[in-house]
């Protein structure tokens, strides 16, 4: 569906809350309205909507910009209902939005993985490992997984996609 007429203004300011009303899913596209209404304190239907935009000028965007940054995760589970094919790519990105501490995350993570690389390096050059070697690569792998887990849900990459925009991640 192409972008709704008086909604272009929207386009650049929150390209994905558009992306999900120009969705052929009428319950994408329904509970799109239904976010876009709470957060402009209108009814949920596209003319009440395109009419508080227009009324509230810049600080109906604003709010509206604001709704997109915070309901994130829930936009992008909506989104991979629209393009199944893309819920890979957005449990990844749910990964790397919702944390609390986003960068702290990354740069342990990051320490880990190094780490972990850099003992496996010094296993294969074949000198013998004492036992507080094994056990460091041990702490490593189990850290590496659980970093792998996170950021990618290995355990829930083969889950069926939610249906519809309330669905539970």
């Amino acid at each position: 569906m192409p972008t709704p007429a008086g909604f272009e203004i929207l386009v650049d300011k929150t390209p994905l809350l558009i992306k999900l009303l120009e969705s052929q899913n009428a319950e994408v596209r329904t509970g799109t309205l239904a976010l876009m209404a709470s957060c402009l304190g209108c009814a949920p239907t596209l003319e009440a909507v395109r009419d508080a935009v227009q009324s509230t000028g810049e600080a109906g965007i604003a709010r509206l910009s604001a709704c997109e940054k915070e309901q994130m995760p829930s936009l992008l589970n909506w989104l991979g209902v629209c393009m199944p094919s893309a819920n890979f790519t957005h449990s990844v990105v749910d990964r790397l939005t919702t944390s609390k501490y986003p960068l702290a995350t990354h740069i342990l993570a990051i320490v880990v993985v190094a780490s972990f690389i850099w003992i496996i390096r010094e296993a294969l050059k074949g000198e013998p490992f004492n036992n507080d070697a094994a056990l460091l690569l041990g702490a490593l792998a189990t850290a590496f997984g659980a970093i792998i887990n996170y950021y990618f849900d290995s355990s829930g990459m083969n889950k069926t996609p939610p249906q519809g925009p309330n669905a539970p991640k």
